[in-house]
């Protein structure tokens, strides 16, 4: 009988996947230490790798940005920038939504002494608190409190975040107090073409969105100028991104599975596996390698660099995250913009060296 993986054996792969954002990586490094047992200096350096590591993620998930309302986290294709933001935006909404719990269960109990006062000013705000802190809390168990975002997220508890859809800054749809906004390649609607004829609407959204709902914003864009002026003119600092580094990552593990993968494609193309045998393999391995992506940590450096909105400039570091960060999205999300996603893979092969057209044909097309 063939051997074949059970909807129980799916199921648990896909919970590992999704662990806690360092149960994979405490994991994996706890079996080498039993290994190891009899070896002192490698288990005692590993332990104190991971504690550092975890440490610096946790700290700094307490403060990213400070005291700034909107920030922009800029760099070349691949640098980190969707990561970073995700994991950043939703430590924010966290705290974002402590804060909004707070705050509406003490003004619970001043809102009958404004009511008696006739503090109309007051009444007013604790009422939109009320109703936000409802809104979240209605929906804790599918939303993301406190987070609304421009492409889909998930975090480790499976919910999804709340969408940012044109109608937001366009005041047509009303958004909860203490929301943070994540637009991801926020020059898509947001661009410095769109300066001068966005609406006054978008304007006084993102000129007053402290005063309209204490948002906070977090976008991500390659370049510092991409973004709108009226964006670029809130923004407290842009944080520009460089290479990401893997740390502790799982060398070992990682070498074993690049033998099987070999040893497996070497079998297949020699046609030496049943089908039911080969699907078996492919899943295990499959699973395998994206398994072993979540162990480590990711090392992003950044240097803050000035915006429109202020004179911040020079302040340099290094962002650390676990390696699987702290909410799952689609690192491909905007392919449905690609106009020939639908069209027939057509792409002719050369047959000479010799050049037949004008290559600089291009151009004319680009610029019509």
């Amino acid at each position: 009988m063939a051997k074949v993986h059970t909807e129980r054996w799916f199921a648990k792969q896909e919970r590992l996947l999704n662990n806690e954002p360092f149960k994979n990586t405490r994991k994996y490094y706890c079996h080498v230490l039993r290994f190891f047992t009899r070896m002192f200096i490698f288990p005692t350096v590993t332990a104190l790798q991971y504690a550092r590591y975890r440490n610096l993620c946790l700290k700094q998930s307490e403060d990213y940005i400070g005291k700034s309302r909107a920030v922009t986290l800029t760099g070349e294709p691949g640098v980190g920038k969707t990561f970073s933001a995700t994991s950043i935006a939703i430590a924010i909404a966290g705290r974002r939504w402590e804060a909004l719990k707070s705050d509406y269960l003490l003004q619970s109990a001043m809102i009958n002494r404004w009511i008696e006062e006739g503090d109309v000013e007051k009444i007013t705000s604790f009422r939109s608190l009320e109703e936000s802190y409802f809104f979240y809390k209605e929906r804790e168990a599918i939303g993301i409190p406190c987070l609304v975002s421009s492409i889909p997220l998930r975090d480790r508890c499976g919910r999804f975040s709340y969408q940012l859809t044109p109608e937001v800054p366009l005041q047509l749809v009303r958004l909860p107090e203490y929301t943070v906004i994540f637009n991801d390649e926020s020059g898509l609607t947001q661009g410095a073409k769109t300066s001068r004829n966005a609406s006054s609407d978008i304007k006084d959204f993102y000129r007053f969105n402290r005063h309209f709902g204490d948002f906070l914003l977090l976008n991500t864009e390659q370049g510092d100028d991409q973004n709108a002026k009226y964006i670029r003119i809130v923004t407290d600092h842009n944080i520009r991104l460089r290479r990401q580094e893997w740390i502790m990552k799982p060398t070992a593990a990682l070498w074993k599975l690049e033998k099987q993968k070999a040893k497996f494609f070497k079998k297949q193309a020699q046609g030496k596996y049943s089908p039911e045998r080969e699907r078996y393999l492919a899943e295990k391995y499959y699973y395998r390698e994206k398994y072993l992506k979540t162990i480590g940590f990711r090392a992003i450096p950044y240097h803050v660099t000035q915006s429109e909105g202020s004179g911040l400039d020079g302040e340099n570091g290094i962002y650390y995250f676990p390696a699987c960060g702290m909410a799952e999205y689609d690192d491909r999300a905007f392919r449905n913009l690609y106009q020939s996603k639908d069209k027939l893979l057509n792409v002719p092969i050369y047959h000479s060296l010799l050049v037949d057209s004008n290559p600089h044909d291009f151009d004319e097309q680009i610029v019509s």
